[in-house]
């Protein structure tokens, strides 16, 4: 059997495990290879060439939205202001279910796993047994 090395790159800045921990916390342990394996994915990513942040809608376009939507986010969130985005999905998303989660946050799933996931499925649960309710088509435009 042939051992095969493999080097990782290093992580530029803002992956580096303080960074990380920044964002999701004191309480999260995050393992050391976390880092090098993002640097891995970063390396031939051309981040420097275009714009990675995502669009931010309009509330035109968000009160456009039909679908249920599950919006929940740590109310010590450090990328925007948490407060001000919740009351904006509350306001803007028509069929909207906020929660502002305590200690949480920007990476809420990673740092509060157990209660996502028990958030996300009693959602679905919900938003299936309102779709069992309706008629079919009964959203559908003419």
């Amino acid at each position: 059997m042939t051992n095969i090395s493999l080097r990782l790159p290093t992580p530029p800045g803002w992956v580096a495990k303080p960074a990380l921990q920044a964002v999701v916390g004191p309480s999260v342990d995050i393992d050391d290879r976390v880092p090098q394996v993002m640097a891995m994915g970063l390396k031939h990513f051309r981040y420097q060439e275009r714009a990675v942040f995502p669009d931010v809608f309009s509330d035109t376009a968000l009160s456009r939205v039909t679908s249920p939507v599950l919006v929940m986010i740590g109310d010590r969130e450090i990328i925007y202001e948490p407060e001000a985005a919740v009351a904006r999905a509350a306001r803007a998303i028509p069929n909207v279910e906020t929660e502002l989660v305590p200690g949480a946050r920007h990476l809420i799933n990673v740092q509060m796993p157990e209660l996502v996931n028990e958030r996300v499925l009693r959602f679905f649960a919900a938003a299936t047994q309102q779709a069992q309710r309706e008629p079919a088509g009964a959203d559908a435009s003419p």
